[in-house]
């Protein structure tokens, strides 16, 4: 693509963790703008890194690719509306701002809410209250009594342990409580059902919005951050399909997704994920988060948006003028989009 055929879509990115600045370099790094593996980081000061050393990380990477003027903190996305017929998203902010965009990558992550426990007379307490999640800097808990409901991966990081216990075995009788299905419903809060997508990236009937770290994309094991790359570079290629065709806009095709959808599924029957009371299943026993394959896997079907998966649409209104292809309304694209 050159400058002369080509424009540059207005990108909208909710969140700024790591998905979201994966999403903003690699739009910067393609001149769609001005430890990942394109920013190595070779001086961690220990093997297991704490917060305050990634969070050096992230700024060093937001400031290398001159990412900061662009970040706008303090401020949700309210509302998110497409119209058809200017092939823009309209949105609305909470801090009243209102505009439109091209395309819109959410990036929020998969557990940035918090899960309050339905715990009796939690709303009653007189006490101070806060999910870890939404910590109260400005309150001083020095000599104050702490209750911690939780003992999972959050609770670990700010509370010193009392005492360290040896590993349970499957001959304890208690454990065989926690897979009670009333006892499970009061030990974690009902998942939310999440969108089915293709790749964990598109959405049918949702255009030109493009989803990182979308369902069934956690890992088992392996690095998170990889995925998130190969995900930002999937969106890239499709921005950059947009911008050949002005004021069109892409669709993925529901039967595509659902082809997807049905071979994601059927694979993890296969896993112990299946059987496990945990957040990677909604309530109905689907496995909505995690990935059946490796991250080889993920990288190679990945690596080339392959365009004949969209409806390429041009708005009613539009002029053919507005499009490097012909004037057909619905284009089906035989080429492939290829990464840079």
């Amino acid at each position: 693509m050159t400058a002369a055929d080509t424009r540059r879509p207005s990108v909208l990115i909710v969140g700024a963790g790591f998905g979201g600045l994966a999403m903003a370099a690699e739009l910067a790094r393609h001149g769609m703008r001005n430890s990942y593996s394109f920013a190595p980081n070779t001086e961690w000061p220990r093997r297991f890194s704490l917060q305050p050393d990634i969070k050096r990380y992230i700024e060093q990477v937001i400031d290398s690719y001159e990412l900061r003027p662009h970040l706008r903190f303090g401020t949700e996305v309210t509302s998110a509306a497409f119209d058809a017929d200017t092939a823009t998203w309209h949105i609305e902010t909470s801090t009243g701002q209102s505009f439109d965009v091209d395309v819109i990558v959410p990036a929020t992550g998969v557990l940035s809410q918090p899960a309050l426990p339905s715990i009796p007379g939690r709303d009653s307490f007189e006490g101070k209250a806060f999910h870890s999640a939404r910590w109260d800097h400005d309150y001083d808990l020095t000599g104050k009594r702490v209750a911690v409901i939780g003992t999972g991966a959050t609770a670990i990081q700010f509370h010193t342990p009392d005492s360290a216990a040896g590993r349970a075995t499957h001959r304890l009788p208690a454990l065989r409580a926690v897979h009670h299905s009333q006892t499970r419903h009061h030990l974690r809060p009902p998942a939310p059902a999440r969108l089915p997508c293709s790749y964990g990236i598109t959405v049918p009937g949702f255009p030109d919005m493009f989803l990182v770290y979308g369902s069934n994309t956690s890992l088992g094991a392996g690095s998170i951050i990889y995925m998130l790359e190969r995900q930002a570079r999937y969106i890239r290629q499709l921005i950059e399909h947009l911008a050949a065709h002005r004021n069109c806009y892409l669709d993925i095709r529901r039967e595509v997704e659902q082809r997807y959808d049905d071979e994601i599924q059927h694979r993890l029957q296969h896993t112990a994920w299946t059987g496990c009371a945990s957040w990677y299943r909604n309530t109905n026993g689907r496995v909505t988060a995690n990935w059946p394959g490796t991250v080889t896997e993920y990288h190679r079907r990945t690596r080339t948006a392959d365009l004949s998966d969209f409806h390429l649409i041009r708005p009613p209104h539009a002029s053919p003028t507005d499009s490097t292809k012909p004037d057909t309304g619905r284009i089906e694209p035989p080429q492939r989009c290829s990464p840079r």
